[in-house]
């Protein structure tokens, strides 16, 4: 499949898809998180990964707002889709040391997947460079 990225903004995360590596990361607080989030999730939906090799995830959001935390959750319904037919796969959830919230919220949703999930706890970042150089 030919890779899928999306930049990031200062209301959307950035999103990069391609064959044995997902990212995301960044903030999301779209006007509407179904029109950011309905590519990505039809991308993901057709991606037929050979067994051969792993397929990494990295979810390393700053912050989501409620209906992004919903796309979140379908995408990772269709990751363990994948999951389920028998192809190896591993997700890692980001996020702040003292951040609860994040950790929290990645707690919640991997209750409701079967596909091996990490929390990797990183160190609070003080202005975060990122944002600077990517935003609009």
């Amino acid at each position: 499949m030919e890779k899928l990225l999306i930049n990031k903004t200062s209301k959307s995360p950035y999103v990069s898809l391609d064959n044995g590596l997902f990212q995301f990361s960044g903030r999301s607080i779209p006007e509407d998180s179904k029109k950011i989030f309905k590519p990505i999730i039809d991308w993901i939906k057709g991606y037929r990964p050979e067994n051969d090799f792993k397929t990494i995830v990295n979810f390393n959001f700053d912050y989501l707002d409620t209906s992004s935390s919903k796309c979140v959750f379908d995408i990772l319904k269709a990751l363990d889709d994948i999951y389920d037919k028998g192809h190896d796969m591993s997700i890692n959830w980001y996020y702040e040391e003292g951040d609860d919230d994040m950790l929290d919220l990645g707690i919640h949703l991997k209750s409701f997947i079967k596909s091996p999930f990490n929390f990797i706890e990183s160190e609070p970042s003080i202005g975060r460079l990122d944002e600077f150089i990517s935003s609009e």
